[in-house]
């Protein structure tokens, strides 16, 4: 159960297709082709494969499943920058985008033309193979002329839809910093929708800590509370995903994102752009600050996650608050000890547990490790929705509530596919680099360095920290639904 990059393809617009194919983890897009091309409106369609492992979709009254995020990478050949393709879209119907869904499988266009979300059609578990489908890639609006010849890469990403919704931030229990409803910490607070949400210690009003903010607001109408429905990625950025990230930006850009950690603390991503490698690819990436985390999304057109989101992927909507509960719904932890099938794509800890937190060892451990074809929530170690690792492993970058550089200047805007020439994101509505610097992002989660009080649901220990690129940092991204 881990995610990377797909498919590699070189194509000419004018001509048949060439392939060669990378693979790693669970996820491969295969049979990438090209065909129906239509001159007069300047379209393409790609058509392709796609497969991933332990896939599911659930309806009820809290529909969930799991997705592929889909997204078009091209260069004109002679040229060094990839760009953004743009996808078509209409409503998000693929019949509507031009899109063809292969059997058994949904496509869901983003109103941004930045990508495509695939997924089950129908209820199910198990692994999935979706042959046949085709994306239109309207190649004309990318400056793309009729007889350029251009290289094509297809890329995917895990994700988990979830679904819109009230929760509950805080616990209830003693978690550092932990949110609450004022006046009693012992009370969660319950987000019913994505207004702004008053802070102060009036009955009723979200509290906190006054330590851990400066306890000002209100948090507005446009930071994402978590209350509609978003994709979060399944896994942490794996080091196979963030080296083909580096491969795929220009030299400058590469040089700015690359951290520069091989052999450090079980990192491996290691040569120079654009050829870097992770020789343990699988494994989640660590040394990445937040910036790093940021520009991937942006990038990939996802966006950052924001702290209110986090709690609600782990805890999940309507569910009652567990007092100091980990994101896999138990306060019981068991931290592995050992690694077994050391840098293989079956790496996990020893037999039994859950979780990796400090013991002296900094068991960073590939993503999903603890997951297999029987096991449970708590014995997965996943969130209530089926996320992987949101406790422990790395931690996750957010954008904090507690300072006006994250609460005011973030909304639920998803990356743009480009980064700006030094490899730093760009997008209108997220903070600003130099917010970053003033208290506009931080983590939650706990890692393999934290003792485990510091891995709850709940725990804002690291809420505004700047930690940058340590061995213990890493990112996932999100995605607005439409």
């Amino acid at each position: 159960m881990k995610t990377i990059l797909t498919l590699k393809t070189a194509l000419l617009l004018t001509l048949m297709v060439s392939f060669n194919a990378t693979f790693a983890n669970n996820i491969a897009v295969n049979n990438t082709k090209i065909h129906g091309k239509n001159v007069a409106n300047d379209f393409q369609l790609v058509r392709f494969d796609v497969s991933w492992e332990n896939s599911w979709r659930v309806s009820s009254n809290q529909s969930n499943w799991d997705a592929a995020w889909l997204f078009i990478k091209f260069r004109k050949n002679g040229s060094q920058n990839w760009q953004h393709a743009t996808i078509n879209y209409v409503d998000g119907t693929a019949a509507n985008d031009g899109h063809t869904q292969g059997t058994g499988a949904t496509i869901r266009t983003g109103t941004d033309g930045k990508g495509a979300f695939i997924y089950r059609s129908g209820n199910g578990v198990g692994n999935v193979n979706f042959a046949t489908n085709s994306l239109r890639w309207n190649y004309g609006a990318d400056g793309v002329a009729d007889g350029d010849s251009v290289n094509v890469c297809v890329f995917a990403i895990e994700m988990v839809y979830v679904p819109q919704g009230q929760f509950y931030l805080g616990s209830g229990g003693s978690d550092i910093g932990g949110f609450y409803q004022s006046p009693t910490i012992a009370n969660p607070y319950l987000v019913t929708s994505e207004a702004a949400i008053t802070i102060g210690t009036t009955a009723g009003n979200l509290y906190y800590t006054s330590s851990y903010g400066d306890n000002s607001g209100p948090i507005p109408a446009a930071f994402p509370k978590g209350f509609n429905a978003f994709y979060c990625m399944k896994y942490e950025i794996s080091q196979g995903q963030y080296a083909e990230f580096l491969n795929y930006l220009s030299s400058g850009q590469a040089a700015t994102r690359f951290p520069n950690a091989t052999g450090s603390n079980r990192h491996t991503i290691g040569g120079t752009h654009p050829n870097y490698t992770a020789t343990v690819p699988n494994r989640a990436c660590n040394y990445l600050s937040n910036i790093d985390g940021m520009a991937y999304a942006d990038w990939s057109g996802l966006r950052p996650m924001s702290e209110l989101e986090y709690e609600k992927a782990c805890r999940g909507a309507n569910q009652a608050a567990v007092a100091n509960e980990y994101a896999f719904g138990s306060t019981t932890a068991v931290n592995a000890s050992s690694v077994l099938n050391d840098g293989t794509a079956t790496e996990t800890g020893d037999v039994g547990s859950n979780i990796t937190y400090y013991n002296g060892l900094n068991l960073l451990l590939r993503n999903g490790a603890f997951a297999g074809a029987a096991t449970d929530r708590q014995a997965s170690g996943a969130s209530y929705y089926g996320i992987m690792e949101m406790s422990g492993n790395v931690l996750e970058g957010c954008v904090t509530m507690s300072f006006p550089h994250g609460r005011d200047n973030f909304s639920a805007v998803n990356g743009n596919g480009a980064l700006d020439a030094s490899g730093n994101p760009n997008v209108t509505g997220w903070p600003l680099l130099s917010d970053q610097s003033t208290y506009g992002v931080g983590h939650r989660g706990g890692s393999l360095a934290n003792n485990p009080s510091y891995c709850l649901t709940s725990v804002r220990y690291y809420y505004y920290e700047q930690l940058n690129r340590q061995y213990y940092t890493g990112y996932r991204a999100v995605r607005s639904a439409n």
